[in-house]
């Protein structure tokens, strides 16, 4: 018997709420970005300079102690300059940023919910992401912070970044390639909502859609929430 040949395409497409591509943008500092009241969420765009966790919150205290990225903030301190999050460097943020606004709020747990529903149409796929409050009162998302390829930060309205991966496999080879986009949402009470547009799928393709954010209440501490669905 002759060997067959088999063809099988993923399609697998990531929602990583809070960050932002091609986007007038204003820096964060101690003006621009709001302190996190009971009720308020920041969407975070996971820092990837690190070596220990929650930094979602460090790059927050430091943009609210009013300083543009975490080199400037290791440079004012006799920091190693190198922009990498560290013990030494998240120990001295904690240290000063309490000095300046005192202990993080000892507020309820936030917790966000996150929905991702693809839907054919004539033209595509058209993906929604939903984030809704799991608590009986609404949740106002206030924002998202991220930062620029200088690792400068930035405050933005409430924005989702989708990257869609298609990997092609043809027995034992699989070739990949992927692409970005944005989707703006609401500055607006939960649930806030958001949608793109994918390509349709190929005959014989199949997937899922994932979706996810990073973010901070005002406790702050880094929650995530996700979601999936297949495409079809």
């Amino acid at each position: 018997m002759g060997q067959r040949q088999f063809l099988t395409v993923f399609k697998f497409a990531s929602l990583a709420v809070g960050m932002c591509w091609g986007i007038a943008l204003l820096a964060a500092d101690s003006v621009a970005l709001p302190e996190l009241g009971a009720g308020d969420v920041l969407l975070c765009q996971p820092y990837p300079y690190r070596t220990v966790t929650n930094t979602s919150r460090t790059v927050y205290q430091i943009a609210r102690l009013g300083f543009a990225s975490v080199p400037s903030f290791q440079q004012a301190h006799d920091l190693k300059t190198d922009g990498i999050i560290g013990p030494l460097t998240q120990r001295r943020v904690e240290a000063e940023y309490q000095r300046r606004f005192g202990q993080a709020a000892s507020a309820s747990r936030t917790t966000l919910s996150v929905s991702v529903e693809p839907v054919a149409t004539a033209t595509g796929i058209t993906a929604t992401v939903t984030i809704r409050s799991m608590a009986a009162t609404p949740v106002r998302i206030v924002g998202s912070l991220t930062f620029d390829e200088s690792k400068g930060f930035r405050f933005t309205d409430p924005t989702a970044s989708l990257h869609a991966k298609t990997c092609l496999r043809r027995g034992d080879f699989v070739a990949c390639g992927g692409r970005a986009a944005a989707v703006v949402l609401n500055r607006q009470e939960t649930p806030i909502t958001g949608s793109t547009q994918l390509p349709a799928l190929a005959a014989g393709e199949s997937g899922r859609l994932f979706a996810s954010i990073t973010y901070l209440s005002a406790d702050l501490t880094e929650r995530v929430a996700g979601a999936d669905a297949p495409l079809r």
